[in-house]
Formats: structure tokens, C-alpha cells, sequence
């Protein structure tokens, strides 16, 4: 009689993968529309885009391993394309956060991300006149 205790038996399910700024996971249903999942860009200048609009949403992060993914609901309409590339849409203090659009150029995301922190700082002046 085999003893068959001692084999090891593999899962045939997949691993399910999530997206590394929020917990949508592919083919989950939000807004209506159907969470897909995306790498990060092999495009240096647009992978670092990307890296930098997330630190800017969350301040610890870093990116793990080349495998993790961001979801859809992150990209207007839901769509990331040619002309969609940069993720604009995130979830800050239970709020969403709606970043402009912007070109894959260096130049027009730092002069972006110069204008957002500089409103970020504007309201918490306001923030500090208000409760004097």
C-alpha cells in the first residue's frame, strides 16, 4: 500500500494578483466597469512617471518586485493607452484625488507635480488660519 501522506500536490489554481496602491484585483467589478490589471511600463521615462505619481499618492511606496501591477480604476475612463498613460485617479484620506492629465514629458509632469504640492500647501496655510 503507497503511503500518500508524503506528497505534495501543487494547486491548480492561479495566484491572483492585485493592484499595488489599492486591493482591485483583475476582473473585479468597480463602477461598473471591470478591473484590468497593468504592468509597469518598460518605457524608463514612463515607468518612473508612474513611480513618482505614486509616491506622491503614497508616500512609502516602493516598488516591490517588476511584477506588481496597477489597476484600471486608476487611468480616466478606466483606460490605459497611448494617450492615457499616466495614472490620475486615486483614493487620499477616504477622498478621490484627481491629478490633471498630463504628456510623457519630464518637463510638464514636474511643473504637475510643483502645482499639486504647492496647492497641498496652500491648504493646509488656509488649514492653520482657519482654526486661529
Amino acid at each position: 500500500m503507497d503511503d500518500l501522506s508524503n506528497l505534495e500536490y501543487k494547486s491548480t489554481e492561479k495566484k491572483r494578483n492585485y493592484c499595488c496602491i489599492c486591493s482591485n484585483f483583475r476582473g473585479k467589478l468597480v463602477d461598473g466597469k471591470q478591473v484590468r490589471l497593468h504592468r509597469f511600463p518598460a518605457d524608463e521615462k514612463v515607468r518612473k512617471l508612474w513611480i513618482k505619481r505614486l509616491k506622491t499618492v503614497s508616500t512609502g511606496f516602493v516598488l516591490k518586485i517588476k511584477n506588481d501591477r496597477l489597476c484600471s480604476a486608476h487611468f480616466v475612463d478606466g483606460v490605459y493607452n497611448s494617450k492615457n498613460q499616466i495614472p490620475s485617479i486615486f483614493m487620499v484620506n477616504n477622498k478621490q484625488k484627481i491629478f490633471k492629465t498630463s504628456e510623457v514629458e519630464e518637463e510638464s509632469y514636474t511643473t504637475e507635480a510643483s502645482a499639486i504640492l504647492q496647492e497641498n500647501e496652500d491648504s493646509r496655510e488656509s488649514d492653520c488660519y482657519e482654526n486661529m
